[in-house]
């Protein structure tokens, strides 16, 4: 074999050998490509769901939230609604004649040389002790001394001592609500 014949084999064998590597290499590159492409669809389905579950959260959230201040909202208008109840129902006390006789009858309860705290447009008491009050700020009602006793007959302690009238008050005034 001569030598030109030697050299011409091995360009054609080098151009051979290029050649398988430069088509092994594209068909790496086109493998690698194909595999980035693959990837890439898959982490934008994983971040596609987790901005959607993020999403859901965050709007779960701002739900809950919502909801809380309608209760706390609505809690409040039945607390605004109950102590307007109470304050007609007080008014409508504090003119009756049974107020009349209650009030009566603690002041004759009391000892004498008693002295009592009432509020000053209190008319009816006003009219049954026919002296001017010692003011106290207080509704209805009166608070009884006795030396070192003292006896509070206001509404508002009484009231007090009885905190189940206002739940009978919202369950009377919101039974519908229940339903």
């Amino acid at each position: 074999m001569k030598l030109q014949d030697l050299i011409s084999e091995i360009r054609n064998d080098s151009k051979n050998e290029l050649a398988k590597l430069e088509y092994g290499r594209e068909k790496e590159i086109e493998d690698l490509l194909q595999f980035a492409r693959l990837e890439k669809m898959h982490l934008k389905e994983k971040t596609d769901e987790e901005t959607e579950k993020k999403s859901n959260d965050i709007e779960k959230e701002i739900i809950g939230k919502a909801e809380l201040i309608c209760r706390k909202n609505t809690l409040k208008e039945k607390k605004r609604i109950t102590n307007k109840a109470m304050d007609k129902g007080i008014k409508l006390l504090l003119g009756d004649k049974k107020y009349k006789a209650f009030l009566k009858k603690e002041i004759k309860k009391a000892k004498k040389g008693a002295f009592f705290e009432w509020n000053k447009k209190d008319k009816i008491l006003l009219s049954i002790l026919k002296k001017p009050p010692k003011h106290k700020n207080i509704t209805g009602g009166i608070i009884i001394h006795e030396g070192a006793m003292t006896k509070d007959k206001s509404i508002e302690s009484l009231l007090e001592k009885n905190k189940s009238i206002e739940g009978v008050l919202q369950n009377f005034i919101f039974k519908e609500d229940k339903k």
